[in-house]
């Protein structure tokens, strides 16, 4: 389960700046800001970052200055492979031991998507979905009921009023068991920034070869469809995405040509009757 909210973009008109510099052509720029502070890309100057990023890194340099920014949601079992990506990439998160201490954790706590695959089992095929699914919960809610009973006793040594020479080191031990017996499909909120060079490290490491962690498609699902200029990403994303609407504006044209013939049609046939008449 990944969810990614409050994605926001910046350093356009820097990278191409200093791209710019580099060519000595700042007088070729035809990228603005507006009066309402949006800005703009020009032709000359995407055609020149689109060129520059099917290169190597060492000369896709402006993709380093355009900054991506976002909070994410996903299990800890997906955060630990994203750690991965430190360079040029910085993030805060929530405190776990902070916000399970403050439970009880409930099931939307933990990612419980894609693990209904078939397999071979003497479960017919049918119902083999719901089977994974009856599995998984029930083994989730184990964990949680036992969770949930030592954050309750956690509560109560900590809560309590009374003088115990022993009262921090067990509130420690009762931490600490949270910690070992914590599911890694457990949810954590980050906070991240990156720049497009480090996503694109990402989208073919994890996604343009497809890895088996359900996770990675989902992320990178997710930012394609949210930056704005991911043809500097992979060119072929947003020529599919062309494609496509160009297919979808091609149906809904025929389907209109298929309308007028139909009403043609029909008057052919009401003049042909009036004839006969």
């Amino acid at each position: 389960m990944i969810k990614i909210e409050n994605f926001k973009e910046f350093g356009f008109d820097t990278a191409i700046r200093g791209v710019r510099l580099s060519y000595k052509s700042g007088d070729k720029s035809d990228s603005f800001t507006d009066d309402f502070g949006t800005f703009h890309m020009g032709e000359k100057d995407h055609d020149l970052i689109l060129s520059l990023s099917k290169k190597s890194d060492s000369e896709a340099t402006p993709l380093r200055q355009m900054i991506i920014s976002f909070d994410i949601t996903a299990p800890i079992m997906w955060w630990k492979q994203m750690d991965r990506y430190s360079v040029g990439k910085t993030q805060m998160s929530e405190s776990t031991m902070h916000t399970l201490m403050n439970g009880p954790v409930t099931f939307d706590d933990f990612a419980r998507d894609g693990i209904a695959e078939k397999i071979s089992l003497k479960i017919p095929i049918e119902q083999q979905d719901k089977f994974f699914e009856y599995v998984y919960e029930s083994i989730l809610a184990h964990n949680i009921d036992s969770l949930n009973g030592i954050i309750s006793i956690y509560k109560q040594f900590k809560n309590k009023n009374f003088d115990d020479p022993r009262k921090e080191e067990k509130l420690k031990q009762l931490e600490r068991m949270v910690e070992l017996m914590l599911p890694e499909s457990y949810l954590q909120k980050r906070t991240i920034t990156m720049n497009y060079t480090v996503f694109r490290h990402i989208y073919y490491d994890r996604y343009y070869k497809p890895h088996k962690m359900l996770e990675w498609r989902q992320f990178c699902e997710q930012m394609l469809d949210k930056l704005s200029y991911v043809e500097f990403i992979d060119e072929k994303v947003k020529l599919a995405e062309e494609r496509n609407e160009l297919l979808s504006k091609l149906t809904t044209k025929r389907l209109e040509v298929r309308s007028l013939e139909n009403k043609i049609d029909d008057i052919n046939e009401k003049l042909n009757e009036e004839a006969e008449g």
